[in-house]
């Protein structure tokens, strides 16, 4: 099982999946940002990291609708915390003098800080994110057009801060790895249901099989043949000749895209 997203608790992520037998303990979890972390050769035991809502010098007004606490400082809103349902920090913001959020802080569940996200101060979106291991040495930083949402630049740093490698977008980055994956096995299958996904696919190595999952009706209303195709599955039957099989639902489909 391949995966991209950044989660820091995967461990857990594996037991709850591995308890409620949605995967058996022969499945291996490959992450993009866990191979991209340096691992430390020994991972002792650690105490979870307290952040109590309380903190001197600061005025503290509990937010009614959420687990989370404004904070005050002599009039001026500073930031704001929101906690989890088992009462662990989830993130801060931080604010400045004139009100706009300029960072976020992302922590992990032994209370560790793994993620923090620097915000455009009038589109509140990110222009870099920096990602963090388990000590705090950060291993990642990502630079983003806000106005477009998009990243164009990724730096990769070892344990000690140096350079290993720079990618020119997060799409550069996963086909990276993806293409590792594929040249460290001699047989390797690709499948994917997620339109995301499906697009890096076709661009990885061509070593590995490529397989596109549907697993909804592939036309818009009324599903009948000739009806529009959806969007999200459009780009993927314009380009079917890249992948190796189709995986559909019913027979009938099966007919309609064989049309």
């Amino acid at each position: 099982m391949v995966t991209f997203d950044f989660n820091p608790d995967y461990d857990q992520v594996r037991q709850d999946l591995l308890r409620l037998q949605i995967i058996n303990e022969k499945v291996i979890i490959h992450n993009l940002y866990e191979f991209l972390c340096p691992q430390l050769p020994s991972r002792p035991q650690v105490d979870r990291i307290l952040h109590p809502v309380e903190e001197p010098g600061f005025v503290v007004v509990k937010d009614e609708e959420k687990r989370g606490y404004h904070f005050f400082q002599n009039g001026l809103y500073v930031k704001y915390k929101e906690y989890g349902e088992d009462g662990r920090l989830k993130f801060i913001d931080f604010f400045n003098e004139n009100h706009y959020r300029i960072r976020r802080e992302h922590f992990d569940a032994k209370g560790r800080l793994r993620r923090t996200v620097y915000l455009d101060q009038i589109l509140d979106k990110p222009r870099q994110t920096r990602f963090f291991d388990e000590e705090g040495h950060c291993f990642l930083s990502n630079w983003y057009e806000p106005e477009q949402g998009k990243c164009y630049r990724v730096h990769w740093f070892d344990r000690g801060g140096q350079l290993i490698r720079t990618f020119q977008s997060e799409k550069e980055m996963k086909l990276f790895w993806l293409n590792r994956l594929v040249q460290e096995e001699p047989t390797v299958i690709l499948q994917s249901d997620d339109p995301k996904t499906s697009r890096l696919l076709l661009e990885a190595d061509p070593r590995a099989v490529k397989v596109k999952m549907l697993h909804s009706n592939h036309l818009d209303e009324p599903y009948v043949y000739g009806a529009p195709v959806s969007k999200q599955n459009e780009l993927a039957l314009k380009q079917a000749d890249g992948f190796d099989a189709f995986v559909v639902i019913t027979e009938e489909q099966k007919r309609d895209i064989q049309r």
